[in-house]
Parts: C-alpha cells; sequence; structure tokens
C-alpha cells in the first residue's frame, strides 16, 4: 500500500506511544507509511477526578473516536482492554495484535526505590520507549510478544515478601481495579488497599515515594517498556481483566483500505481469545469497574475459558472454567456469562451497581489509563474496600466458610454483621447419567427423588434432566407408556405432583436440609416446603429471584411445581425415616460418586428399594489459599469437608469456633479438632451465620 501516509492517532503517553509506533513498524514492513498524530484525551487533561466518576473508559479513547469519524486520523491504536465493549456507530476493531504477556505482577517498594535510584527519577529505560519522534525501541520487535491467549515465561521467580508469607501481615497495597483489589482481599483478608493514579512510571514513583508494601501492574506495559526488573513476583493466581495484553487498532467501520493494511498487524488466536473475553464483559454488563477477570488460553483447537468474579472487598469470590473446541467456541463467552449470572454473578454487579444505576467502586481496570499522572488516593481498610450500596456498615466478625460461597450467601451474611471468606475443599466434575438408570426412572416412575447436596440437584440439573426429557420422548414415540408408578401413590399425604410443559411427572423431592431445598427451587421452579414428619403446610417460600437466579433462567427451570419435604434432622438416617413414614416404596438418590452410606443402610433395613444415581464426583481442590489464623468462626457443612480441611489445614490454632450444619459434621469436628461446635438450629446457611 502506497500513496499518502496513514495518519496513526495516538495519546502521547510513552506507553501509549509505544504501542502506536509498534503499529507503525508493522505498517512501514508492507511498504505503508505512517505518521503519528498526538491527541489529548478528557483523561490526560482531568487530573483530579476518581475514573469512575469521569466515565470509566471512554475517557481515555473518546477524542481519538471523535478524530477517527471526523477524518482528523485514520486509525486509532489502543490497548484493547480500555475499549469499552459497545463501540460507536461507525466505528470497529480492524486489528488486534499479537498478545504480551496478560499476567499481572507485584511490584515491591523497594524495587520501585531501587529503579528510581539506578535511573534517577528518569521516566524510561534504556530499552524502553522514547519520547514522541524518537526511533522504534528493540523491544518493539515482534518477538517479543508472549504466544497468544497464554502467559509468557519472561518474569524471573523472585523470593517473595515476608507479607506474603505471613498470613497476619498487614500490608498496604497500591491498585485503583476493582478487580485486582476483589482478588487480592480474598487472598490476603488483612491486607489494606490504597488507590492510585497514573501512567507506568509516575505509579513507580509513588509508590517508592509511599510507605505502601507494594503495588499491582499489568506485566505487559512494563515489558513493553522495558522495565523487566521492577517485576517483583507474578501473580498467576490473579486472573486478569478481560483483553489485559493486546493492542487494538480502531478504524472506521467502512473503510477496507485501511483494514486491509493492518493485515501485517492482525493475530487471530488474540482476536479469538480476546473476544471471548470481550463478550464475557459485554453480556456481564459490566465496564472498566468490574471487578471481572477472564483469560482465554487455545490449546490444540481447544479454547479454555477462566473467568472470576468478587466483591471488591474480597468476599463472594466466584471462578469455574468452560472448554470448548475452536470451530463452536464462538458464543463461549455468553455462555460463560450466562453460568456466572446463573451461579450468582447477578447479584453481585447488582450490588455494585447500587440498583441499576452505574457500578460504585473504586476505580477502572485502566488504573488511570497510559498516561494519566495524578488522582485522589485514599486508603481503604479491607472490609470496607469497595462495599456496594446498601452495605456500608463495615461486617464486626470474619467466618472462613469450608465451601463455595454464592453472592447471595455474602449480602446475607453482611446483613447479619459477618464477613465471608470460602477456603472450598472439593472440586466437582458432573457425570453424564448411564442410559439403563434413565429408562429404569421413567418405567418405573419413582415415588421420590432424594437429594442430600446442593451438588446433587445441580448435577441432576446440568445432566439428567435433559436427558430424561429425551428419553421421556423416545418412548412416547415408540408408544411405551410410563404412567404406572410402581407401588401406586403414596398413601397418607396429599402429593403435588409437578408436571412441567413436557409432561415430565415430578415426584416428591425430599432433601436433607434447607440449603438443598433452595437449590431444588432454583433449579425446579418455586414450589411449596412441606417439613417432614411435622405435618406444617405450605412454609413460606422466599422468590426464587432472591437465590440469584435471573428471570429468563427462571423461565428455563421451571420443569413443573415439586413437592419439597425437608429432612427433621438433616441427615440421611432422618430422609430415610421420612420415606418410611410417608409409605415411599420406591426412591431414586442423585448423589454423588464419594457419599455416605447412612441413607442406603436405612433404606436397606425397611424395605425400600432405593436408586442411587451418580451425578457429580468430588475431588480434592488442587489450587488451596494459604490460610490465615486471625478469625472468628469455621463453617462446616459435611462430615467429610470436616476431615477434608483439617487434612489440608491442620486445627489452627487460636479462639475461633466451629460451626456446623447438623449433628453427623459436629460428631466429626469433636472428633478432629476436641472442640465443641456450634449447631445450627435447622440445616440452613442463615441459622449458621447467627452463631457466629
Amino acid at each position: 500500500m502506497t500513496g499518502k501516509p496513514l495518519r496513526i492517532g495516538t495519546r502521547d503517553s510513552i506507553l501509549a506511544t509505544w504501542q502506536a509506533r509498534f503499529v507503525q513498524e508493522r505498517l512501514k514492513r508492507t511498504g505503508c507509511p505512517s505518521g503519528l498524530h498526538f491527541i489529548k484525551t478528557e483523561g490526560d487533561r482531568v487530573l483530579d477526578t476518581p475514573l469512575p466518576l469521569m466515565g470509566g473508559k471512554g475517557v481515555f479513547t473518546k477524542a481519538l473516536d471523535d478524530a477517527l469519524l471526523s477524518g482528523e486520523i485514520d486509525l486509532a491504536v489502543h490497548s484493547l482492554k480500555d475499549i469499552p465493549t459497545r463501540l460507536p456507530g461507525g466505528l470497529a476493531i480492524g486489528a488486534v495484535s499479537e498478545r504480551e504477556d496478560p499476567a499481572d505482577v507485584l511490584v515491591t517498594r523497594e524495587t520501585a526505590r531501587a529503579y528510581l535510584a539506578a535511573t534517577g527519577g528518569a521516566s524510561g529505560t534504556a530499552t524502553g520507549s522514547g519520547p514522541p519522534g524518537s526511533a522504534l525501541p528493540d523491544t518493539a520487535s515482534p518477538g517479543t510478544a508472549s504466544n497468544p491467549g497464554s502467559p509468557g515465561l519472561r518474569i524471573p521467580d523472585t523470593a517473595q515478601p515476608q507479607y506474603l508469607k505471613d498470613p497476619e501481615y498487614r500490608a498496604v497495597i497500591a491498585s485503583s481495579s476493582n478487580r485486582r483489589i476483589g482478588q487480592w482481599l480474598s487472598r490476603y483478608p488483612l491486607h489494606r488497599v490504597t488507590d492510585i493514579r497514573g501512567n507506568v512510571q509516575t505509579r513507580l514513583r509513588k509508590l517508592a515515594e509511599s510507605d505502601w508494601d507494594g503495588a499491582i501492574f499489568a506485566a505487559a506495559g512494563l515489558v513493553r517498556l522495558g522495565l523487566h526488573d521492577v517485576m517483583s513476583v507474578r501473580l498467576d493466581w490473579m486472573l486478569p481483566a478481560p483483553a489485559q495484553g493486546a493492542m487494538a487498532v480502531m478504524i472506521r467501520a467502512d473503510d477496507e483500505r485501511i483494514r486491509k493494511a493492518l493485515a501485517s498487524v492482525h493475530d487471530p488466536d488474540t482476536s479469538l481469545c480476546t473476544g471471548i473475553e470481550r463478550d464475557v464483559l459485554h453480556a456481564l454488563e459490566g465496564g472498566c469497574s468490574a471487578p471481572v477477570g477472564a483469560l482465554a488460553t487455545v490449546e490444540r483447537d481447544v479454547v479454555h475459558l477462566l473467568l472470576a468474579t468478587v466483591y471488591p472487598d474480597g468476599t463472594g469470590f466466584l471462578s469455574f472454567q468452560m472448554s470448548e473446541t475452536r470451530d463452536l467456541a464462538k458464543d463461549l463467552g455468553r455462555r460463560a456469562a450466562d453460568e456466572a449470572l446463573r451461579r450468582g454473578a447477578d447479584m453481585l454487579i447488582r450490588d455494585l451497581r447500587g440498583g441499576n444505576g452505574p457500578i460504585n467502586g473504586a476505580g477502572s481496570d485502566a488504573e488511570g489509563g497510559t498516561g494519566n499522572d495524578a488522582g485522589s488516593e485514599a486508603d481503604r481498610g479491607a472490609p470496607s474496600a469497595g462495599v456496594p450500596k446498601g452495605h456500608e456498615t463495615a461486617a464486626t466478625r470474619l467466618a472462613i466458610s469450608t465451601r463455595a460461597l454464592t453472592s447471595g450467601e455474602v449480602s446475607l451474611a453482611r446483613q447479619h454483621g459477618v464477613r465471608l471468606m470460602d477456603y472450598p475443599v472439593w472440586q466437582y466434575r458432573w457425570l453424564a447419567p448411564l442410559p439403563h438408570l434413565t429408562a429404569t426412572i421413567l418405567a418405573e416412575e419413582p415415588q421420590a427423588w432424594v437429594f442430600t447436596s446442593r451438588r446433587g440437584v445441580e448435577g441432576w440439573w446440568r445432566t439428567w434432566q435433559e436427558q430424561l426429557r429425551k428419553q421421556k420422548l423416545r418412548n412416547e414415540i415408540l408408544g411405551k407408556t410410563t404412567q404406572q408408578a410402581r407401588g401406586g401413590e403414596m398413601p397418607g399425604k396429599t402429593t403435588q405432583q409437578g408436571r412441567g410443559r413436557d409432561g415430565m411427572r415430578i415426584p416428591p423431592v425430599y432433601v436433607v436440609g434447607g440449603a438443598t431445598a433452595d437449590a431444588v427451587r432454583r433449579f425446579f421452579g418455586e414450589a411449596g416446603i412441606r417439613e417432614a414428619g411435622t405435618g406444617e403446610e405450605e412454609i413460606r417460600v422466599d422468590d426464587v429471584r432472591e437465590a440469584g437466579i435471573g428471570e429468563a433462567d427462571l423461565t428455563q427451570a421451571d420443569i413443573g411445581e415439586a413437592d419439597i419435604r425437608v429432612a427433621d434432622r438433616g441427615d440421611g438416617e432422618s430422609l430415610g425415616e421420612a420415606l418410611l413414614r410417608d409409605g415411599v416404596q420406591h426412591a431414586v438418590h442423585f448423589c454423588a460418586v464419594e457419599r455416605r452410606t447412612e441413607l442406603a443402610e436405612f433404606c436397606m433395613k425397611q424395605g425400600i428399594s432405593l436408586t442411587e444415581a451418580e451425578v457429580y464426583q468430588r475431588t480434592p481442590v488442587s489450587n488451596r489459599k494459604p490460610l490465615f489464623t486471625v478469625f472468628d468462626a469455621l463453617l462446616f457443612f459435611s462430615p467429610d469437608g470436616v476431615t477434608e480441611f483439617f487434612r489440608i489445614y491442620g486445627v489452627p490454632g487460636g479462639s475461633w469456633r466451629p460451626v456446623a450444619v447438623g449433628q453427623t459434621t459436629a460428631a466429626a469436628i469433636r472428633q478432629e479438632t476436641g472442640r465443641e461446635p456450634l449447631i445450627a438450629a435447622s440445616p440452613s446457611f442463615e441459622e449458621m451465620l447467627k452463631l457466629v
């Protein structure tokens, strides 16, 4: 491409200039001349207002967008994570460059001071980018980028500072990113965070001149400026912002000439991965202040996506992974966001918005952008950092949960004045149903379904419900009848048996406790609860939306009202007694591969036919957080969870109290610790909170 030089729009910070010169060099290699056109943005001009109050990411891109639309420039270069997911009309992303290391890193105060002493306070290094007009540095060569979509390997391992080893050390860490703050406090809940604004060099100077212990930076910016030596600790456990480490070139949507010229800049793998990550952010309606981390990687034509959301005070941490083959990965981001919303992220986003408005919180993942040089720096203690509207009162007690928490449970804990941290000891794999079991369930129509955990309900929904529907449809096509229930209707009780839109019969559902009943309501739709053995009818049911499920998911999950019966003691034997009292002759237990035997043994003794359908497998977690020792209570939800937690962490010292969901769990706590646990009045999460 020859002719009139292309006008590349950029801000005039050192890092922004580096990025623009990178694109300029790539264009030059294809014979396309270009020149840089420097533009001041609102974020560069307004230096005394926090980013969220200025509108977040758009303050660093709008002026360049306007220049593109007016024809003042031909293209604009940005960090892709700074570009809003909703692009202005008439503009498009023309190219996404090969990704640099997407990780976050910790820079310690001592390292920042050593850097300033070595450079005399200079804003760059010998290998970094010089001021506008200087030659492209060696670090801009194409070989500097890491493999697209995956972390680089250039950061050397260094000894961790003491405050990362000592769980009781009360360090002060600087960052303005809600995402970074939330993940940091989730791992180090006794630390404090302080806001920091400015470009890379400004933030290094502020750190060196402060009494803070460290600050969090994006590795990509430091690498591009040749500042490898200041990276003290690589934070592999912290999920980066969507599209972190990638550059994007904005063009006019109808300018195919420029799009073709950018072919030498564009990297398909990075474009795929960052597109999936941005789809997550878009679907979650999150802007630059949203505490959302996402990282997609490509491995042998399979795309793996890690996603995390967290409250800025470190509570309510939700993370999971989804994978898809490359040819089917186009909507992976949207599907992952839907899954996050179903798991409770909708409540987190709603809380952070303070209702329906923009997300409240500390600041942008842009950390003031690549060129801003000032901003407020208010210290924030961990309990109150970024607390959503409606939760301004800091929690006074700290409790450790031994299973993963939902956002709804975190919100409920705040209402009780409790701050929760979760240290789950198990991870889960969902199991596809065996064909002969689905056929048996449909042919014999058991008189009861039994669930002894929330995971069992979720496993049923994820795998069994679709298989049961398909098998039932197949039976109907073949003319097979499934109308006769083994043993007839249950004596002694009126059974409001649910039937979904497809006519699938839902027998009475027996559950071990309130949390499992809540899960049934979420996945089956609204239902009345009858306490097993008490005769009490229609106990009040919370609106299903309070359980963290949206309107769209409610429609999908509504396969018919179920008659839910809760065991009065919250254990397997109590469930068996309820089945016996109600005259159940055949039941199906949707359970884990690893399960307790009390229910099966009771049913065998009483002559009740119990089919055990394995819907999930539980294995110990592989990524364990360091346990800190200053807390008020440990919450335990199963005897196996008690055993596994103390196997991993040992028995902590201090004056903490164990809280048990039921008697069986309490017995396991006594055996492991010798301490007398507090036992919930009924097997529900709220009753456990009342004891903290």
